[in-house]
């Protein structure tokens, strides 16, 4: 997958452009707190994934470790499987409920290899 339609994925998903990454709030900043995930590009083909939380001042955060965009998306390429539920896991951990983008964009994937 090129960068470009890696950012129009992310971008179909919610994440906003911030300073220098991407963020999906997972919660209503109600600014005692945030708890958002982020992507920084590494380079033009890799990219991390975290998951940040403020709260009273204090940061904490996950890393969900580094992907490589030249496979990301491909058949036995396991790294957009790992992605989406990160997504869905820290949506749920916030919100209690998956991400509904991030499901939806499973569901059409399925529904066009089934097609195929």
């Amino acid at each position: 997958m090129t960068k470009t339609d890696f950012i129009a994925l992310i971008t179909n998903l919610g994440f906003k452009l911030g300073y220098n990454d991407y963020l999906l709030p997972l919660e209503e900043s109600t600014g005692i707190s945030h708890e958002s995930l982020g992507i920084n590009f590494v380079d033009d083909m890799r990219f991390q994934l975290s998951q940040t939380k403020i709260t009273g001042g204090m940061l904490s955060g996950k890393n969900f470790g580094i992907f490589d965009l030249s496979t990301f998306g491909e058949k036995n390429d396991l790294q957009i499987e790992l992605f989406f539920s990160f997504i869905n896991g820290s949506s749920i951990e916030v919100s209690g409920q998956p991400h509904t983008k991030a499901l939806e964009y499973i569901r059409d994937n399925k529904i066009k290899n089934i097609l195929r």
